[in-house]
Formats: structure tokens, sequence, C-alpha cells
């Protein structure tokens, strides 16, 4: 069986899309729906390396999609937080990016 860790997929997608980025990416017991206002994660600015934080209770396969979400506002910066058209599009090109590596994966 060949398959992508799902993580490490999307951080490889990353990393190939938009070069190495200065980030600290953490897993935290504490976000729960109603404690962060309904996220599941955050990308974190105030610090010198900007921290991307994610909820430890969520499954493998929506814990991934969030950490694409969030390395999508890695890649605009702390000034362009929305989810415009250009969030969308750099968060639509890491998973392009990991449909290309499984597919070059299921090809070996």
């Amino acid at each position: 069986m060949k398959y992508i860790d799902p993580y490490g997929g999307i951080l490889k997608a990353f990393r190939n899309r938009y070069g190495e980025k200065d980030v600290v990416i953490y897993f935290s017991d504490k976000i729960r729906r109603r404690w962060f206002r309904g996220c599941w994660g955050y990308c974190d600015f105030s610090q010198d390396i900007p921290q991307i934080v994610i909820s430890a209770w969520l499954s493998t396969h929506h814990a991934v999609e969030i950490l694409a979400h969030e390395l999508a506002h890695l890649v605009l910066g702390k000034d362009n937080m929305n989810h415009s058209g250009e969030w969308r599009r750099v968060f639509e090109e890491i998973h392009k990016e990991v449909i290309r590596l499984q597919q070059e994966v299921d090809s070996e």
C-alpha cells in the first residue's frame, strides 16, 4: 500500500508551492468550538515566529484540513487574515499539490 502521511503531505505540498517558512505548529487540547470564537484553529502572528494552533480534539481528516486552512493564512500574512479570493487560491493550490503528490506516489 502506498500513501502519503496526511500531515507530511500537506507540509510537503506547502513547501513545494511556497518554500520554507518559519512557523511553529502545535495541537492544543484547550481549543474547543465553544472556547475560541467557533474556530478549530488559528494562525497567531503575535510572536517572532508565527504559530499555527490546531484543536487536538479533531479527527485526522479535519485537523489536516485546518492545517491547510491556516497555512494559507500564513502565506498571506497578518495583514490579510480574511477568506478573500487570494486566500481561496492559496488554499486550493495547497490541495492541488497534495493531489499531485499522491498521484506521483500512486504511479511508482
